[in-house]
């Protein structure tokens, strides 16, 4: 489990995955009847890359525009406390 426990309003549950650019968590959101979705973050030290950061948000911004059944879709994004996240798709358990 990672050291992070909340990122906003999503508290984290699992790791799923490491990847190039970060980490993949299964999260609950808090807020809207606490779905599970699945959270990216950012890994830290790309964070304190400006550029990093862009080419993060490009591809959450590009990824909303995708509407295909083998495509998650991100349904939001943000930096909270120095962690850059994008969070897609929502799945039961």
């Amino acid at each position: 489990m990672s050291d992070i426990q909340k990122i906003g309003k999503y508290e984290i549950i699992s790791k799923i995955a490491d990847g190039g650019m970060g980490t993949v968590y299964k999260a609950k959101d808090t807020f809207f009847d606490e779905r599970y979705v699945a959270l990216k973050v950012m890994k830290p030290e790309h964070s304190k890359d400006a550029d990093m950061r862009e080419r993060f948000r490009r591809e959450a911004e590009k990824s909303v525009k995708i509407t295909h059944p083998n495509v998650v879709k991100v349904t939001d994004y943000g930096i909270d406390d120095g962690s850059t996240c994008c969070i897609t798709g929502s799945f039961t358990g």
